[in-house]
């Protein structure tokens, strides 16, 4: 029997790729545009929390680890590597430097970050779930990103990006409420406008929203939108969206090109302007 897609998946991941892209277009910096202030505070969050939701844990806990990364590699790592050596090597062009090669293996460049990330964390997940129980994997998945934020205050540089464990949270969620919550609870509409408001309220009070603030603001967020919405299929059909979110991969891999050539073909406008 095939099982009937949930649309409101799609609808979703299309709605926060259409953020991704709109925060990667919109000028200006991040506190100075309120439009990327208010996308910037959670798109990402949200993206990686619809990420662990579309894991099975019964499913990679009987997959090895050559089995977990040739699937991984089909579906999302060899286009990937293409997209990242393509951007890669277009940033040396633009700086043909040691430096700039350095830069770019220690970090991937720019939105690269999120498919190594994404990756890493389900390997941990495999790990953790069939090695321990799932109450000690919940709490290994919790403490991870708490480990990594004391390291990103006490050491003198950047960590790199291969994976980015303050989005762990989001992802862990996702799993929880994928595999090990089954309730159905009521969705309240109102959630997502109440958000928006605290958001703004912050701002307006120069309230700076750190990694356990926004924890704390998503998670009514996720537990009385997103996942009920979810569980019932509640959000219809918009086509638009949901193409977009059937093919997110693709969109966020690639969806950085036009923009490059904008930008590009700007400066050089205004160069030959002046």
């Amino acid at each position: 029997m095939t099982l009937q897609r949930n649309n409101t998946i799609d609808i979703i991941k299309g709605f926060l790729i259409v953020c991704v892209i709109l925060g990667h277009v919109l000028l200006g910096s991040i506190d100075d545009n309120i439009f990327r202030y208010i996308i910037y505070s959670f798109h990402m969050p949200l993206f990686m929390f619809m990420s662990g939701y579309m894991i099975s844990v019964s499913k990679i806990s009987q997959m090895t680890f050559p089995d977990i990364f040739s699937k991984s590699w089909k579906r999302m790592l060899k286009m990937w590597l293409v997209a990242f050596l393509i951007f890669s090597a277009y940033q040396v062009l633009k700086e043909p430097t040691i430096k700039q090669i350095a830069v770019l293996i220690y970090s991937p460049w720019y939105h690269l970050w999120y498919i190594p990330t994404l990756f890493s964390f389900i390997l941990i997940s495999r790990f953790l779930f069939v090695n321990v129980n799932k109450y000690w994997s919940y709490l290994i998945l919790i403490m991870i990103p708490i480990i990594w934020f004391v390291l990103s205050e006490i050491l003198p540089i950047t960590l790199p990006r291969w994976f980015d464990f303050k989005y762990l949270p989001y992802f862990s969620l996702g799993l929880f409420f994928k595999n090990h919550y089954k309730k159905i609870t009521r969705r309240y509409p109102i959630i997502p406008i109440l958000y928006i408001i605290t958001i703004l309220a912050l701002k307006y009070f120069n309230v700076k929203i750190d990694e356990l603030l926004q924890i704390i603001l998503l998670i009514p967020v996720i537990t009385l939108y997103l996942y009920p919405a979810i569980k019932q299929d509640m959000l219809g059909k918009p086509r638009f969206l949901a193409f977009v979110g059937q093919n997110s991969l693709d969109i966020y891999l690639w969806h950085m090109i036009p923009i490059i050539l904008l930008k590009d073909l700007s400066k050089k406008t205004y160069l030959l302007d002046v």
